[in-house]
């Protein structure tokens, strides 16, 4: 019988009942069932956001890059990666949602060459469908939106997902791996497998399932995924967001957005441009070396002594300004770190947040 008294003893048998206790609950008469727009506070956060702003913005500044912020869409990345079934290396923290899925599906359509449909549900989150719509007028008229539709309004079927597709000219599907209307959840392996002997690519939505369900992105040989991390995820409201490239397309798959920060070697004193004409356009996402060529690293180096040996003249030994002057490539460990910087980068934007 399903009554107050036992909803109560469901309550506490509920082995993450203790969790409750880590979250900031102004109003403990307060249902919350809105999770899935915005996460509760996690209490911790609180004094993370001060020591964030107090201690690291605050006292070390500008230094706070080499001390954690630049390698941070990577590390929290390979902890997202535990939730979704990924490798530490396949996840990425940047960006907001939308920008991520602009850049897999551009990357996937690219992929893809040739091949000119695009396969998603009308139960789509609209966001979803409102970027897909905005790269199809951009690229021209020859791609084209297939729309599966619903019957109830809740689910669409796995065959009437696979029926859709064209197997001469599908480039890509994409779904909400949990429907956002109805929590209803598609069969990821079998979608995936699908449209694999179609010849066409994956992209799931997994901002309502991350945090929620459990995810196997691996197991079902997923191609591309995104979601955010202020749902089920906690990360508060403008939170980044995050992407998922297997590791065998991170080679394959070109950003669109080539920014700053998508550069192995994101701060040097030379600009290496790209006419479009090079024999390799993948290398336009690598670093010119993990080390830089020989002259290059001297006069940097020359620029960073030159500079040590001012700053030591005023009284400023360390390298708080090395930033402003243009001299940061100079700092062996700032070059170390930067030139490390994975495949998987290269999808990160100018706009990455710490």
């Amino acid at each position: 019988m399903l009554d107050l008294d036992y909803a109560l003893e469901q309550d506490r048998r509920d082995p993450l009942a203790p969790f409750r206790a880590e979250f900031v609950i102004d109003d403990p008469d307060t249902i919350y069932l809105d999770g899935n727009s915005l996460g509760r506070l996690p209490k911790r956060t609180i004094a993370r956001l001060q020591e964030a702003v107090e201690q690291q913005w605050g006292k070390r500044m500008v230094r706070g890059w080499g001390e954690g912020w630049m390698d941070a869409p990577q590390r929290i990345g390979a902890k997202i990666a535990q939730l979704i079934g990924a490798q530490s290396d396949e996840v990425l923290v940047a960006d907001s949602t939308s920008t991520n899925f602009y850049k897999l599906v551009c990357a996937a359509l690219d992929a893809r060459s040739g091949r000119h449909q695009i396969v998603t549900e009308i139960v789509n989150f609209p966001t979803d469908a409102y970027i897909l719509q905005g790269i199809v007028r951009a690229r021209g008229d020859h791609y084209h939106i297939t729309y599966v539709d619903s019957q109830d309004g809740i689910t669409i079927s796995t065959d009437a997902i696979v029926d859709a597709l064209n197997a001469k000219d599908c480039a890509l599907v994409t779904l909400t791996h949990t429907a956002f209307k109805s929590g209803y959840v598609y069969d990821m392996r079998a979608i995936t497998d699908a449209a694999h002997r179609a010849g066409a690519l994956v992209l799931w939505d997994l901002s309502h399932s991350v945090g929620s369900i459990p995810v196997h992105l691996n197991d079902c040989n997923a191609d591309f995924a995104v979601g955010c991390t202020y749902k089920y995820l906690n990360g508060g409201p403008g939170a980044p967001a995050f992407l998922y490239v297997r590791r065998d397309l991170q080679a394959q798959a070109m950003n669109p957005i080539q920014g700053w920060f998508g550069q192995r070697e994101p701060i040097c004193n030379g600009l290496e441009l790209y006419s479009g004409s090079r024999a390799d356009p993948l290398s336009r996402w690598h670093a010119v070396h993990p080390i830089a060529p020989r002259s290059r690293r001297r006069s940097r180096l020359a620029a960073g002594s030159r500079y040590d040996a001012a700053a030591r003249k005023i009284g400023c030994p360390n390298r708080v300004s090395h930033r402003a002057v243009g001299c940061v490539a100079a700092s062996a460990r700032c070059h170390a770190q930067f030139a490390a910087q994975r495949e998987l980068s290269r999808f990160a934007h100018f706009t990455r947040t710490p």
